[in-house]
């Protein structure tokens, strides 16, 4: 059943002025505040995350890469327009591939800009280093969503060439200045490698060489899952009550390998501490309890790209695996059928109440009122969400994606 849940519950006061318009000159000077599972609050540096995690810790990263999605561009008429790539249509819907076709290729996008109707030509060029001419013919258009042609000239250029020419950060909204060169490196993590998210995955933003370097010194590993975020992180929760509420869809892929380590783990007599970097990770790994559940009911094998529904755990009367078994499971079915990597899509919405599978803890950035992301923190912590963001608060914290951030161990309540 749907929790009621009513999203007023989910408001606290967030002055603009709290929220971070720019990243500090070094990433991991940045606040942390940790919340450990007896409910206590401490405060510290990002840069004492390696003396604050226990020696047989497992953090799981996103390594996702933000593409440089947002393109200015012109109609016809010489009016100013503007596109947002969400996603690859052809020639694949896997963005790695997307982005080194040569043209044509079609994209999902939002697009800005007063009457741009189907088969509307969007274009724009630059003279130096070369000379490149970029056309975007709109194809459908429903409200602000298209599907749009891309061509340009010259065609020996890939799309991944294209977007480092004309593409540019795609900020998120409540970042009131224009993207800088230093949005090219810092809306990045330090191992982001698979572009594909027109959002960053912001908890990895404090990383650095160093910080990463004493955390393995200290024998902490690193599992990976890439999870594309997609402009739909940004879309408040425009419903009083959630079970009106559809939530975003994003694509994931996890490997073998790192299924296996989590089925290492949760069948090791020595327990590690599972620790998520960001609520996507956590929606990534989260996936696979729900994608292992519906093929243990089915009886049935993977067959293309996975699915998992936003209220799929709220439908089911009794959880009838294991989160080991369901691991399992995944694993004998990729060995079988010899994947490698398990992709598809999510829309698993994590609420209140949900039970967490497989992290013990969370680094998160501080989220926006009302959001789909703080009702995840809230599964973790859950009422007690206020006490810490009280306490950011008053410790003058930096709120959303270039703000501060805080380590939570998962409590009941």
């Amino acid at each position: 059943m749907v929790p009621n849940i009513h999203i007023d519950e989910f408001d606290y006061r967030l002055f603009e002025e709290r929220i971070a318009q720019f990243p500090l000159p070094e990433r991991d000077k940045s606040k942390l505040l940790v919340y450990n599972s007896q409910g206590e609050i401490a405060h510290y540096s990002f840069k004492n995350l390696p003396e604050l995690l226990p020696s047989n810790t497992l953090l799981t990263r996103n390594i996702s890469k933000v593409l440089p999605a947002r393109i200015f561009v012109k109609k016809s008429t010489g009016g100013n327009a503007e596109v947002l790539l969400v996603e690859p249509i052809k020639p694949s819907q896997d963005p790695q591939i997307a982005i080194t076709s040569y043209p044509p290729c079609i994209w999902k996008a939002i697009v800005g800009g007063r009457r741009i109707r189907p088969n509307s030509i969007l274009s724009t060029k630059i003279e130096y280093p070369e000379n490149i001419e970029v056309t975007a013919k709109i194809l459908e258009r429903n409200n602000e969503l298209a599907s749009i042609e891309f061509s340009w000239k010259p065609e020996n250029l890939n799309f991944a060439q294209i977007l480092d020419a004309f593409g540019r950060i795609p900020l998120p909204p409540y970042i009131k200045r224009s993207d800088e060169p230093l949005d090219r490196t810092r809306y990045q993590t330090i191992y982001a490698l698979y572009s594909g998210s027109v959002a960053a995955p912001t908890a990895g933003l404090h990383f650095t060489d160093e910080v990463y370097n004493k955390l393995l010194s200290n024998n902490i590993k690193f599992t990976d899952v890439t999870l594309h975020i997609g402009p739909g992180t940004f879309k408040p929760v425009d419903t009083q009550s959630i079970a009106q509420f559809t939530i975003h869809t994003e694509n994931f892929s996890v490997s073998k390998h790192t299924i296996q380590k989590f089925y290492e783990s949760l069948n090791s007599t020595t327990k590690e501490t599972l620790i998520a970097i960001g609520t996507t990770s956590v929606r990534a790994v989260e996936s696979l309890y729900w994608i292992a559940h519906e093929l243990f009911i089915q009886k049935k094998d993977i067959h293309g790209p996975c699915f998992v529904s936003q209220w799929i755990p709220y439908q089911v009367e009794k959880e009838l695996i294991t989160p080991l078994e369901s691991l399992e499971l995944l694993l004998n079915q990729m060995e079988k059928l010899r994947i490698e990597i398990l992709s598809g899509s999510t829309q698993l919405l994590i609420l209140p109440g949900y039970k967490i599978k497989f992290f013990d803890g969370l680094i998160t950035n501080f989220h926006l009122p009302k959001s789909t992301l703080l009702m995840l923190v809230a599964s973790f912590i859950g009422t007690n969400w206020k006490k810490v963001y009280n306490s950011a608060l008053e410790n003058n914290y930096r709120f959303l994606s270039y703000g501060d951030t805080s380590l939570l161990y998962r409590t009941e309540g």
